[in-house]
């Protein structure tokens, strides 16, 4: 297998994809309020599935975040205009892999899949598919092996960020470690707020080395 472009790993949701776009329609059909899904439509950070769904039983929550990630609506999800502008340069000098906490069956895989392809048609060496709450540092060494060095990672989310830092810091990955970037296009506080931005940053970074 071809190692010699680095690799850029991605999260999906909330940097390729809107998870909450078809959470009304989606409530909706299943009989659920659509007040608190509308109130956390941009959240800038993970908000309990109980909040979202406006349930209090976390079992019943999660089965609904399963369900729609199984359902058409979970299929079709909208994405960001600015990634699908801008992510493909990246592909004249990179490698992209998705590793997305969105599940870990086949149907979750499936549906992921299809739904990137829509928007990024061949843009990706692999697609990977973990369960929430699965530390994502723990494919990235598989990730090395199967595709070569990992010189960045774009996540919306801070809890990712860190658990990818440390794993950067304790295998002596600098270059990794320099560049764990925070895509947030709702958190005024985030470092980038656009794959625009993403896409200079990791162009110019790689005229410097």
């Amino acid at each position: 297998m071809n190692k010699e472009k680095p690799v850029l790993v991605f999260d999906v949701d909330g940097v390729l994809l809107h998870w909450p776009s078809n959470l009304p329609f989606f409530a909706r059909d299943n009989g659920l309020r659509l007040k608190p899904v509308l109130a956390n439509y941009t959240a800038s950070i993970h908000v309990a599935f109980t909040e979202i769904f406006g349930v209090s039983n976390e079992k019943v929550a999660m089965g609904l975040a399963n369900k729609y990630n199984l359902s058409s609506h979970g299929r079709y999800l909208a994405a960001y205009d600015d990634a699908v502008d801008n992510l493909y340069k990246l592909n004249s000098q990179y490698k992209l892999v998705i590793v997305t906490s969105f599940g870990d069956t086949v149907e979750h895989y499936s549906n992921r899949c299809r739904n990137l392809s829509a928007f990024f048609p061949n843009a990706f060496e692999e697609v990977i598919c973990l369960g929430y709450g699965v530390d994502k540092s723990t494919v990235f060494d598989d990730i090395e092996r199967n595709h070569g060095t990992i010189v960045g990672f774009i996540d919306d989310q801070l809890f990712n960020l860190d658990s990818i830092k440390k794993y950067a810091k304790d295998n002596n990955k600098d270059q990794l470690l320099n560049n764990c970037i925070h895509l947030n296009r709702y958190d005024t506080n985030a470092e980038y707020s656009s794959m625009a931005e993403i896409v200079e940053h990791f162009l110019i970074k790689e005229e410097e080395y």
